[in-house]
């Protein structure tokens, strides 16, 4: 916890990550929005304690519908997104092994685990924006999640998230 470690130590966790984003926001018909986003990551690590035998892959994505409403608010929403996911990729760590006497000899042993998650979560998203006086807004979005965190036959979860906000 906030100790420096050299990048050439053992102890140190030396990664690399590249990710990749692209985004766009259509106008289907006057009234009418189509946004839509996609990430695609990789990340290595090379330790002496800790590696992974190949890239672990993550992605995101999301996609949007907008449209004007007139009756409660100025903005309505329906998206779907998929937050970041770690698609494949398997740890391999440098542990101890559990000995068999007290007094044994402390060994070490290389463990590998898969880093994917059992589940896929998907969000379903439903927001209204009504616009205030002198360049405020309110929000308020209504989400259900299948499998939440990302964990096969987890039981939906639901949120309700309001905000406000203001220019200046």
């Amino acid at each position: 916890m906030g100790a420096f470690l050299p990048g050439g130590s053992d102890f140190a966790l030396p990664s690399r990550t590249a990710f990749y984003a692209l985004g766009g926001d259509w106008t289907l018909t006057s009234g009418l929005r189509l946004i839509g986003e996609a990430g695609l990551g990789s990340t290595r690590i090379e330790g002496r304690f800790l590696s992974m035998d190949r890239a672990a892959i993550s992605s995101n994505w999301r996609l949007g519908l907008l449209t004007g409403c007139s009756a409660l608010c100025d903005r309505i929403s329906f998206t779907l997104a998929q937050p970041l996911r770690i698609e494949n990729g398997r740890f391999s760590a440098y542990l101890a092994d559990v000995p068999a006497d007290y007094f044994d000899p402390l060994t070490y042993s290389r463990r590998s685990f898969s880093a994917a998650p059992s589940g896929r979560q998907i969000d379903f998203i439903l927001g209204g924006e009504r616009y205030l006086w002198g360049g405020s807004s309110v929000t308020l979005q209504a989400v259900a999640s299948r499998e939440p965190r990302h964990v096969a036959d987890a039981a939906p979860e639901f949120a309700l998230i309001g905000g406000w906000r203001r220019r200046f």
